[in-house]
């Protein structure tokens, strides 16, 4: 667990806990109040609580006022949800969102680490939202990840993770040329006059 704002001692999110003494420290450190930190922590749920709403105006709006500091584990995941799940309006305003937010690099590494994360979930839904989470970061970190999921996953898995590589950039999109290259070999390799060529 970690607090809005951080892990203690600078370290890094990608874990996200934190021991009760540490909770404790924190909260009886002179610069935090416990009720401001109990507002942060509900602004947090109802951030996502919003995002995951079947109103779309509710949706939008709480698209248009973000804060990256707010936005935590749910918060990521609703929005990658929303990616392949909302309207062309929705996923539009979503992924404009993660472009701008992305600029914060605190926010880009939080944000990656937890949609890595994500590509290794056991539901088909999860991974895909991730590979386009991931695709809207242009998350150059990634491509291995996802050229994995390509060459292993189920198809839509591996569609996802085909576009996502295609806006990670020139390296992405090496990536995918070689992918493809791969993969368009590979009936000449088994076909069958080639099995036979090569039996003897």
């Amino acid at each position: 667990m970690c607090w809005p704002g951080g892990c203690p001692g600078g370290g890094s999110s990608q874990g996200e806990q934190l021991t009760i003494f540490q909770y404790w420290s924190h909260l009886v450190a002179p610069h935090v109040s416990l009720d401001a930190y109990v507002m942060e922590l509900a602004e947090e749920v109802l951030l996502a609580q919003n995002l995951n709403s079947d109103d779309q105006d509710v949706v939008l709006k709480a698209l248009k006022r973000v804060p990256e500091s707010r936005l935590r584990k749910d918060g990521l995941k609703a929005m990658s949800s929303l990616l392949i799940e909302g309207n062309s309006k929705v996923v539009s305003a979503v992924s404009a969102q993660l472009r701008s937010l992305a600029e914060n690099p605190r926010f880009r590494e939080r944000a990656l680490v937890w949609y890595l994360e994500q590509l290794e979930d056991e539901e088909a839904q999860t991974r895909i939202a991730s590979c386009a989470a991931l695709g809207c970061l242009r998350a150059k970190e990634s491509i291995e990840q996802l050229v994995y999921l390509c060459q292993t996953d189920k198809e839509d898995v591996r569609e996802a993770a085909k576009q996502s590589l295609m806006l990670c950039g020139e390296d992405g999109k090496s990536a995918h040329r070689r992918l493809e290259e791969t993969l368009n070999s590979l009936p000449r390799i088994f076909a069958p006059g080639s099995m036979a060529s090569t039996a003897f």
